[in-house]
C-alpha cells in the first residue's frame, strides 16, 4: 500500500472522509472493511485505479470504529490488508431523557432525572433558576444523571435546569416544580363589635399550593356552612351576608342573634386551616328560652321558670315578683341559677304569682311568667291577685331645700307606689327662658328623698321636673318645680324644709333683697314674686 488510511476525528453529522491507496497491477480490487464487516452503507468510491475512499456524508456514533481496506489481486491470486486506521465520532451532547416536570407535598423528596449522551461523554449538572445554585445539604446525586431534592418546602417551588456539557458544547433542558403547601392566612379576622344593624365586616384571606377555597361556618343556629358561589351570596342569613372573592365576609344589618364565633376554614388539596374570630353585636337581649307559665301543686318541692338570654355586652338576669318592691335573691326560697332560671323551692300557694326577668346589658329587656300552684285537693286556688299597675306613680312637683351656685338641693315623693321597683328617676331642667327640658345630672344624699341637681351655672334661672322609672316602663312626669336662680360661687341659700302633710300655707323669704311670698300646696310651689315691706313680716 502506498497509502494507509489514517485515524481521523469526526463531528457527529458532519461528513468524514477515508482514503486508501495500493500500486498493482494490473489493478487490485479494494474492499473496505469495518471490523471484521465489510462496509457496505457508506459511499465507496474508487477515485482512480491505483485510489479508494469511504465517504461518509453524515457520520454518527454507530460508524465509529477500526477502519481497513482489503486490496485484491485476482490475476496474481493475492490479497493484501492495509493497516487499520481509527474512526472516532464526536459530538455536542443530546438530552436522551427530559426531566419531567413535577408537583409534590411540602417535606418529601423529588427525584430529577436527565439522561445525555455524545462524544465525549457529557457531564451533567443541575441548578435552580431562582439562586443559580442548589441546597447543598438536601441534594444527593444517585448516579451521573439522577438529583434527588430532599425535604422540599414552599422556597424550592420554580424552574430546574438540567446541562449537559462536553468539549463539543452544552445543552440545557428545564422541568418545573410545584411544591404542594397545606393553606396559611395571610389575613386572619379579627373581633369585630358592631351595634344591632350596623354592618359587620370579618376580613380572612389565605394561601397555599393549589390556592385554597375559603369558606365561613357560622354560630347561627340552623345555618350551613357560609360558601363561594357564582353570585357571593350567603342565603343562610336571609341573603343579608356577602363572600367577596379574597374570602371577605360581610354581613349587612346583623342582629343580635348573629353574634358568636365565626369561623373561617382555608381548604386544598394538601389539607385545610381554620381561624375564628368573634362577632359581638351590641343590642337588646335576646331570649333563646323565654319565661314559660309553669303549673306546681302546693307541697311540690319545687318548679323552675326558664330565662335564658344572649347579647352583647352578657346580659345580667334579675327576676321580681309582682307585688313585691325588692328582686328576688338566692336563699331557701328561691334560687337563681348560673343561666339565669328561677327555681322556686317548697311550694305553697301563696307561691301563685306573675313573675318578671329582666335581662338587662344596657338594652333593657323583660319578659313575665306566672306559676298557678293547685291545692293538695286538687282544686284549683283561684284567689285573684289584686295588682297595682305596673306603671310607677306619678311623683310630686320638686321642692327646694338648698339653693347654691352650682347645685340645688331638692326633694319629691314617689306617688302611688308600683308593685315593681324603682330602678331611677328621670331629672328633667328647664334653663332660663330657653324652650324644652334637658336632663339634669343628679346624685342622692344621706337623706331619704333628698336629691341634688349637678352641673348648673350661676346667676342662672331653673325650672325641675321629675319621673320614675322601674323594670318595665317610666311613669307620667310630675308638674313642675318653682322657677328659682342659681346663686353666685361660694354662696348658699337655705329654705325651710316644706311639710307636705300643709294643704296650704305660706313661707315668705327674702331673696336678693325681694321679699317673695311662697304658696305651698302638696304638689306645687307657687312664686310669688311680689315685693313687700319689712313691717308686714
Amino acid at each position: 500500500f502506498s497509502k494507509n488510511p489514517q485515524s481521523v476525528i469526526g463531528n457527529v453529522k458532519q461528513p468524514v472522509t477515508l482514503e486508501c491507496e495500493i500500486d498493482s497491477y494490473p489493478a487490485a480490487k479494494i474492499t473496505w472493511y469495518l471490523g471484521d464487516n465489510p462496509v457496505t452503507k457508506p459511499t465507496v468510491t474508487m477515485v482512480s485505479r491505483t485510489l479508494s475512499t469511504v465517504k461518509i456524508d453524515s457520520v454518527s456514533y454507530s460508524d465509529e470504529g477500526s477502519y481497513s481496506c482489503l486490496a485484491t489481486n485476482t490475476m496474481l491470486n493475492q490479497n493484501v490488508r492495509s493497516s487499520a486506521a481509527t474512526l472516532t465520532v464526536q459530538g455536542q451532547p443530546e438530552i436522551l431523557k427530559s426531566p419531567v416536570s413535577s408537583s409534590a407535598p411540602l417535606g418529601t423528596p423529588v427525584l430529577f432525572d436527565c439522561e445525555a449522551a455524545g462524544r465525549p461523554s457529557p457531564t451533567v449538572t443541575w441548578y435552580f433558576t431562582k439562586t443559580g445554585s442548589l441546597p447543598a445539604d438536601r441534594v444527593s446525586y444517585p448516579d451521573a444523571n439522577k438529583m434527588i431534592l430532599s425535604n422540599v418546602g414552599g422556597s424550592d417551588r420554580g424552574t430546574y435546569i438540567c446541562k449537559a456539557e462536553n468539549t463539543q458544547g452544552s445543552i440545557t433542558k428545564s422541568s418545573k416544580l410545584t411544591v404542594q403547601v397545606r393553606p396559611s392566612f395571610t389575613v386572619t379576622p379579627t373581633t369585630v363589635t358592631v351595634v344591632e344593624g350596623e354592618k359587620a365586616t370579618l376580613a380572612c384571606q389565605a394561601v397555599g399550593n393549589p390556592q385554597p377555597t375559603l369558606s365561613w361556618k357560622t354560630p347561627v343556629k340552623g345555618n350551613f356552612d357560609l360558601t363561594l358561589d357564582p353570585i357571593f351570596y350567603c342565603k343562610q342569613i336571609n341573603k343579608r351576608c356577602i363572600i367577596t372573592a379574597d374570602g371577605t365576609l360581610t354581613i349587612e344589618q346583623p342582629e343580635v342573634k348573629h353574634h358568636g364565633l365565626y369561623v373561617c376554614t382555608a381548604t386544598n388539596t394538601v389539607g385545610s386551616q381554620s381561624v375564628t374570630a368573634q362577632l359581638n353585636v351590641q343590642g337588646p337581649p335576646v331570649f333563646v328560652r323565654p319565661p314559660v307559665s309553669q303549673m306546681a301543686k302546693a307541697g311540690d318541692a319545687s318548679v323552675t321558670i326558664p330565662c335564658r338570654t344572649i347579647g352583647y355586652p352578657k346580659p345580667t338576669i334579675s327576676w321580681y315578683r309582682f307585688a313585691v318592691s325588692n328582686k328576688l335573691t338566692t336563699n331557701s326560697k328561691y334560687e337563681i341559677t348560673a343561666e339565669g332560671d328561677l327555681v322556686i323551692k317548697n311550694i305553697v300557694v301563696g307561691d301563685k304569682a306573675e313573675y318578671v326577668c329582666y335581662a338587662n346589658n344596657g338594652y333593657e329587656k323583660i319578659r313575665t311568667a306566672s306559676v298557678n300552684v293547685v291545692g293538695r285537693s286538687s282544686i284549683n286556688y283561684i284567689a285573684k291577685i289584686n295588682r297595682i299597675s305596673h306603671q310607677p306613680g306619678r311623683p310630686t312637683a320638686p321642692q327646694i331645700i338648698k339653693i347654691e351656685a352650682r347645685e340645688v338641693t331638692l326633694t319629691w315623693t314617689d306617688g302611688q307606689v308600683s308593685d315593681l321597683p324603682v330602678l331611677k328617676y328621670n331629672l328633667e331642667k328647664r334653663v332660663g327662658k330657653v324652650v324644652g327640658w334637658k336632663p339634669s345630672n343628679m346624685t342622692t344624699t344621706d337623706q331619704q328623698y333628698v336629691y341634688k341637681a349637678l352641673d348648673l351655672l350661676p346667676y342662672t334661672s331653673y325650672i325641675f321636673r321629675v319621673s320614675i322609672t322601674n323594670v318595665l316602663t317610666t311613669g307620667e312626669i310630675s308638674e313642675e318645680s318653682v322657677r328659682i336662680e342659681s346663686l353666685a360661687d361660694g354662696k348658699k341659700e337655705y329654705i325651710q324644709r316644706l311639710n307636705t302633710t300643709v294643704t296650704q300655707s305660706k313661707l315668705i323669704i327674702r331673696h336678693l333683697g325681694v321679699w317673695v311670698v311662697l304658696s305651698i300646696g302638696l304638689s306645687c310651689i307657687e312664686c310669688h314674686s311680689t315685693r313687700v315691706s319689712d313691717n308686714n313680716i
